[in-house]
């Protein structure tokens, strides 16, 4: 077995892509197997890879690429955006973690480090029963409600409602709104007046 996690990083900026890379192999223990300016999909296909840094503009910006599209084509386990500019929510939301280049090198590795950490608890929490509180988000949910509005709701912070529904991917895998949607229609927690198309 490995020792180093496996990385790619597609990232349009040299100097961001060279001082990832740099910080990820030094202090990170990641062993970066591709790097490079564009989103190349035919790289995820070829190689054995388990993490990807991505900016997320690559995907924004090209039609022709989703989250859900590079998921389905690699065995990738996790996907971080890499952000330099303000994109919307419900592109990062189809991520595992966000990294803001203007975060500190501790910052960068601790989100790292906590995306292994829960990848290895999902492996121990897969296809466990959802909370009270996680049927509620996710009903929320798939009524198309941001996770503020779901916070207004149900009287709890927008940083609850993001771990609740990191509970609920984890215990699902399933990770777009859609996907959910339908799982919380198929498992009777809502009906299809319920959902906001």
């Amino acid at each position: 077995m490995r020792d180093n996690r496996r990385l790619a990083i597609f990232e349009p900026s040299s100097v961001i892509r060279r001082g990832l890379k740099n910080l990820l192999e030094q202090r990170g223990g990641f062993d970066v197997v591709y790097d490079g300016e564009r989103l190349r999909p035919e790289i995820l296909k070829n190689r054995e890879i388990d993490t990807v840094l991505l900016n997320a503009s690559l995907v924004a910006y090209n039609p022709l690429s989703s989250i859900s599209q590079l998921r389905e084509i690699s065995s990738c386990k996790t996907m971080i955006a890499i952000v330099s500019q303000h994109l919307k929510q419900s592109l990062l939301d189809e991520f595992d973690a966000v990294i803001d280049i203007l975060q500190s090198e501790d910052q960068i590795i601790e989100i790292l480090q906590n995306i292994l950490n829960r990848e290895i608890k999902a492996d121990s929490t897969h296809n466990q029963e959802l909370s009270d509180r996680e049927k509620e988000v996710l009903i929320q949910l798939a009524k198309g409600l941001t996770n503020k509005e779901i916070a207004d709701i149900l009287n709890i912070s927008v940083h609850t409602v993001v771990s609740h529904r990191k509970n609920i991917v984890q215990k699902t895998s399933i990770r777009t709104v859609s996907g959910l949607t339908l799982y919380a229609y198929f498992n009777k927690l809502t009906s299809p007046g319920d959902v906001n198309p």
